[in-house]
């Protein structure tokens, strides 16, 4: 990620310019567990799971991370839903903390 990022986030800025829009990069994964714990960063997941439904739970771990992990009017979580039907044909059901339970 490095390179794409650029040295001090230059490719980063350049592609933002060009592009019009602000740019957020996920590290991929071809774990859809650690897909979806890297797109919720800096919250920390401590545990995704999955239905045989092809639903998923996403538990943070404290409740103070809970609206890191929704984001500003649910963005973070939109944008997950998005991604993660994209890449691995599941949905994003529930994003709850786990002390919460």
């Amino acid at each position: 990620m490095g390179i794409a990022i650029g040295k001090n986030g230059d490719n980063i800025r350049k592609l933002s310019r060009v592009l019009g829009k602000r740019i957020e990069m996920v590290e991929f994964d071809e774990e859809p567990g650690v897909f979806i714990g890297n797109m919720f960063k800096p919250a920390e997941v401590s545990r995704v799971l999955f239905s045989e439904e092809g639903s998923v739970r996403v538990l943070i771990k404290r409740k103070e991370n809970l609206g890191l992990a929704i984001g500003k009017n649910g963005s973070t979580i939109e944008k997950a839903k998005l991604l993660t039907a994209r890449f691995y044909n599941c949905s994003i059901e529930d994003v709850s903390a786990e002390d919460a339970e």
